[in-house]
């Protein structure tokens, strides 16, 4: 960010230039405001009249000396003068694969391809390599026999793998986080939890972590949301996984079952007032979901059991796989 700064400072100063200031903030805004590798420049450019270029024009010499900067990913955006909404990209696709190794390999060739092109702008993924996912256990009889708490063992987890902000440092007129957290290489491995004692509330003696939390992969799931005769599901995007599963519940509701099938944002709002919410994946088939806490406060969903629609298409399914009801769909085939 520093060098970036560096190199844009002479345009804003140079009276040839049709800069009024710059603004810069670290990290950016939204989603990007929790990562530290990140940040967002904003330019104020002089007024039409008081100026000969265009505001592309200028952000592309601007971007001209920003994308030299070893490692440094940047994406100019020049607001629309009458702003009718945010910053959407106008073209998206979604890449499907075998494994993740191989949506990844794909990603790159299609992207280096994409930016050849002069006509295309801010080419970027939101793939990330987080899934499938490593779930924290905590054994809370342990923790409970040694009196220590879930709240004590939570937050020193959370402080040195996740980090926190515990103050701020000012210097020459620029503010920077303090962040308390394990360096790089003890956040990479497991085994470094028997490096971290959290203290008994009991017995005032320190206690391994390793002693007290375990992990196990998990698997991710697609969500489906029923409301009346109406099942809703979060569409496809390139975080959203296209799974087997998923196709299959929406066929079977839907050619089954007769329900009406919406592919849509699903909000927390709609969640806590549907009649029945489950999740599918090739682990869990249909597993429904009784309770979402939010708020530390419970919203209990079909009373906490299994509701009838998502029992319908669970029995459906099991039974079209074990050959129990006939294969309308052509789903099975002999090898």
């Amino acid at each position: 960010a520093e060098e970036i700064e560096r190199r844009l400072t002479p345009l804003v100063k140079s009276e040839e230039e049709s800069y009024k200031r710059m603004i810069m903030r670290v990290p950016g805004f939204g989603r990007a405001s929790k990562s530290y590798n990140s940040f967002i420049i904003i330019a104020l450019l002089d007024d039409w009249s008081d100026r000969n270029e265009s505001a592309v024009k200028i952000m592309r010499k601007a971007i001209g000396k920003i994308v030299t900067v070893p490692q440094a990913l940047a994406f100019p955006i020049s607001p629309q003068s009458i702003r009718v909404s945010s910053y959407n990209k106008p073209v998206q696709m979604v890449l499907l694969g075998n494994s993740y190794d191989q949506v990844e390999e794909w990603q790159k060739l299609i992207m280096m391809e994409l930016r050849k092109n002069r006509n295309l702008a801010a080419v970027e993924s939101d793939y990330s390599r987080n899934k499938p996912e490593i779930k924290l256990v905590i054994n809370r009889k342990k923790a409970q026999d040694l009196g220590v708490s879930i709240q004590s063992i939570g937050s020193t987890i959370n402080t040195l793998f996740s980090g926190k902000t515990v103050t701020k440092f000012n210097r020459l007129g620029k503010e920077y986080p303090i962040i308390l957290q394990a360096d790089i290489e003890n956040r990479k491995k497991s085994e470094s939890l028997s490096k971290i004692f959290v203290r008994s509330d009991t017995t005032g003696k320190l206690i391994s972590l390793a002693n007290l939390v375990g992990f196990e992969e998990v698997g991710s799931a697609n969500i489906f949301m029923l409301k009346g005769n109406q099942l809703v599901t979060p569409r496809l995007t390139g975080s959203i996984l296209d799974g087997v599963t998923r196709d299959s519940v929406l066929k079977l509701a839907q050619d089954k079952l007769g329900l009406t099938i919406k592919e849509s944002d699903l909000l927390l709002k709609d969640l806590f007032k549907a009649d029945e919410v489950f999740c599918t994946g090739t682990a869990v088939v249909i597993t429904p979901v009784g309770c979402i806490t939010y708020n530390k406060k419970p919203y209990k969903i079909n009373d906490g059991n299994m509701g009838k629609v998502s029992s319908q298409i669970r029995k459906l399914l099991i039974s079209i796989q074990l050959e129990e009801e006939e294969d309308t769909l052509d789903w099975i085939h002999l090898i």
